[in-house]
């Protein structure tokens, strides 16, 4: 069976050109496989990923994000949920960032949003949280309140940021250094992939990796709803 340390450089070393096909399988069937069995989730149910509707990442999408590995993607001022524009500098702040990717009316970006604020719990005293959600403010507002997200959403009704972010589905999540480089983009979640993310956050920040729960998540790469991005 695959190690972590196997998954981990599977991922973040895709690249284009001849290297991403043997990579790019490799790592599918390493996130396919890797990773312990899931149970059910916690007292209460809060920890299952139950949607009915599955979109495994393909091996497209782990070349594209895999090659976003250092990119600056250019982004100057955005929308907020709270009907402000503000500076995408100034959101990042000095510290490491991680920016998720919300697709509205997505299951699965609901399903995926505990795992997110378990490590907004964890490390928010060291690494800023970003949202991005598809859609007005007032829509970006509502799911904020309805699964209690503490960190701020950009309103990126006009997929900007998804664009620029190369990002095909909600689901994704990048984590951006302080010098506003990109050092992994992940395209979906998994047992492993909470696990890695986990420790690249707190390699960030500087800090010891803490517990993360992994339960209800799936074993294989899953990733959320496709964005409509068409030309």
């Amino acid at each position: 069976m695959p190690t972590t340390t196997q998954t981990r450089r599977a991922l973040r070393w895709l690249s284009l050109g001849t290297a991403v096909s043997w990579c790019g399988v490799g790592a599918f069937f390493l996130f396919g496989r890797s990773g312990s069995a899931a149970s059910s989730g916690e007292p209460g149910g809060r920890f299952r990923f139950a949607s009915r509707e599955k979109h495994y990442v393909t091996l497209p999408q782990l070349a594209e994000s895999g090659a976003m590995k250092a990119a600056r993607p250019a982004v100057q001022v955005v929308n907020c949920a709270d009907g402000e524009r503000r500076e995408w500098a100034a959101l990042l702040g000095d510290r490491p960032a991680l920016v998720v990717f919300i697709k509205q009316g997505c299951p699965c970006s609901v399903e995926f949003e505990p795992y997110i604020q378990n490590l907004v719990n964890l490390y928010r005293d060291r690494v800023s949280f970003v949202g991005v959600f598809d859609g007005a403010p007032r829509k970006a507002r509502e799911y904020a309140a309805a699964n209690t997200v503490g960190y701020p959403i950009v309103a990126d009704a006009k997929l900007e940021l998804v664009r620029t972010f190369k990002v095909k589905n909600g689901g994704y999540v990048g984590l951006i250094g302080r010098d506003g480089a990109v050092e992994t983009l992940w395209p979906g979640f998994s047992v492993s992939m909470i696990g890695e993310l986990n420790e690249a956050v707190a390699r960030a920040a500087g800090v010891a990796a803490r517990a993360i729960e992994t339960r209800g998540l799936p074993t294989v790469l899953t990733t959320g709803c496709p964005y409509e991005l068409n030309p």
